[in-house]
């Protein structure tokens, strides 16, 4: 498990990549015939994606600051939800996409907080 904060390197491009996908996922028009009905999928899918970006982030700060890291945990759950926020403003101008989706906004943001828990988590444990 220590290994894991051994590779700053690789968690930084992995964050840098899945921000690159989601700002191409939400500029692709989206056909609501090929939609689901469950409206839960859209918030489930949020979240998770939300959770993996802040994952990312907090295991790069936790790589690169090992003795001092959880200040910056709180400070990637903030810059998570910006980028949340962006995501929903991005959507907003793509044709099919509504955008402007509290709900949306709000499960990017437990996304965020529950990625820096488990990160949390198997920081202490590798550490302690």
């Amino acid at each position: 498990m220590y290994k894991l904060f051994r590779v700053s390197w690789l968690w930084l491009i992995l964050f840098i990549i899945f921000i690159g996908l989601l700002i191409f996922l939400s500029s692709l028009p989206l056909n609501m015939a090929h939609t689901t009905s469950f409206i839960l999928v859209d918030k489930i899918i949020h979240f998770v994606y939300f959770m993996g970006l802040s994952g990312l982030l907090n295991f790069y700060w936790a790589s690169e600051h090992r003795t001092s890291y959880l200040p910056y945990g709180w400070l990637s759950i903030l810059i998570i939800a910006s980028i949340g926020a962006f995501d929903e403003w991005l959507q907003s101008y793509t044709p099919g996409r509504s955008g402007n989706d509290l709900g949306d906004l709000i499960a990017d943001c437990i996304g965020a907080v529950v990625g820096y828990l488990i990160v949390r988590m198997i920081y202490r444990y590798t550490y302690k």
